[in-house]
């Protein structure tokens, strides 16, 4: 047979796969997520250092090498929702059908949204969230309000996040 390896799919260089299969494979998860693109971490956190527009960002972010000529797979969403898809499906230990994630990008994000969450104290991220109850799986990409306290919230830059919560290990946060 033949190994198909996947572990640099999801969160870059961040082992989460492995942590997700063997590390944390004794704990029933219920929560699985976090900052899963970071091109689009990377245009909202530039946004929010320099109080620079979307579009302007983004063009330094191509110039880079951080975004695709076409960025549409990032800044829509949707790179982070297969990522997500995939982690779901690992901690839940079912198929998860992608056309059942909600996914929303980060192309309506203003430079006055960031400046109102930053007034509120909070910063926008955006977060891929699976969670597991007795209904079923949910699973949603969207733009979120993080505090600017919270752990995910100081993941800035081109870098990952993944946040895992079970029932025996509480909350444990991947970043890289």
């Amino acid at each position: 047979g033949v190994a198909l390896a996947f572990e640099a799919a999801v969160a870059g260089g961040i082992p989460v796969i492995k942590a997700v299969r063997e590390g944390l494979a004794a704990d029933r998860l219920t929560r699985i997520g976090g900052i899963l693109n970071g091109t689009c971490n990377y245009i909202l956190t530039t946004m929010r250092e320099t109080g620079r527009d979307f579009a302007s960002v983004l063009a330094d972010a191509q110039a880079l090498g951080y975004a695709e000529a076409d960025p549409s797979t990032d800044i829509d969403g949707i790179d982070a929702a297969h990522k997500l898809a995939i982690l779901a499906a690992l901690a839940f230990g079912r198929p998860v059908d992608f056309a059942s994630v909600h996914v929303e990008g980060i192309r309506r994000i203003s430079a006055q949204d960031i400046d109102f969450a930053r007034q509120l104290g909070y910063r926008i991220k955006l977060l891929g969230i699976a969670s597991r109850s007795a209904a079923g799986i949910e699973t949603r990409v969207h733009p979120c309000l993080v505090p600017q306290s919270a752990p995910v919230a100081q993941v800035e830059g081109v870098f990952n996040a993944v946040v895992a919560e079970g029932d025996f290990v509480g909350r444990v946060m991947l970043e890289g």
